[in-house]
């Protein structure tokens, strides 16, 4: 975390429960922790590996702060009816009988192959070396790290043409990973580089990012959206 409105907050599975007192709890101690350390608080939520999410705790988090909810399980018949639609963001009107758009939130679902963790090719950590080795020197003997990035490329190419949005979100890393964060972001920075020196950033610019910044960039796109009268 580097700057106000970088942070978001982890919520554990027991959403699934629908235990209010422990969901209030888990909101709570967390923005405490995250405003003592980081002096921040979060406005996107994570929900990984859950079953499904609640309207009730999406109401919750709404009221507590949060702009958007990232999620990662959706039912094939919501996948189907996103692709359908092109687009993997919508708006979560969770309480419109009572209180019509006020608790609006944008729901995104994570639609990468590899889910919430790196993208094929750039699995590199002490806990994931799946990818390794990864030789970043151009020219040495098995160098591959060009046909990786344009790989990534056109990865990025299949996702733009099935969905309207003019953004999409690719996670970098996993459970338990960073273990070596200089490796990650070695491997982050050299991978900038080579977009630019293939040329790709011509057709998609690569840059890195937060949930809070994809979020802004998001509403951004969506100017209709007004900051008081929900989305």
């Amino acid at each position: 975390v580097t700057g106000v409105q970088t942070c978001a907050l982890p919520i554990s599975a027991v959403d699934q429960h629908g235990d209010v007192d422990a969901l209030l709890d888990n909101f709570m101690i967390g923005n405490q922790f995250v405003k003592k350390e980081f002096d921040v608080r979060p406005r996107v939520a994570w929900q990984l590996d859950d079953f499904g999410v609640s309207a009730g705790f999406t109401r919750l988090a709404e009221d507590l702060g949060i702009d958007m909810l990232i999620y990662q399980s959706a039912s094939p018949e919501e996948q189907e009816q996103m692709a359908d639609h092109k687009s993997f963001a919508q708006v979560w009107r969770t309480s419109e009988r009572n209180f019509g758009n006020r608790k609006d939130v944008l729901g995104v679902q994570i639609n990468n192959q590899n889910g919430y963790c790196w993208p094929s090719g750039f699995w590199s950590d002490s806990n994931y070396l799946v990818d390794t080795p990864m030789n970043l020197r151009k020219g040495s003997s098995g160098y591959d790290f060009d046909q990786r990035v344009m790989a990534l490329y056109a990865d990025a190419v299949s996702k733009f043409n099935s969905a309207r949005e003019t953004q999409i979100m690719q996670p970098f890393g996993c459970d338990m990973a960073y273990m070596d964060a200089s490796v990650n972001y070695l491997i982050l920075d050299e991978l900038m580089y080579v977009w630019q020196e293939l040329g790709l950033a011509n057709d998609i610019q690569l840059v890195y990012s937060t949930p809070t910044q994809f979020h802004d960039e998001l509403r951004k796109d969506n100017q209709h959206i007004s900051e008081d009268g929900g989305w």
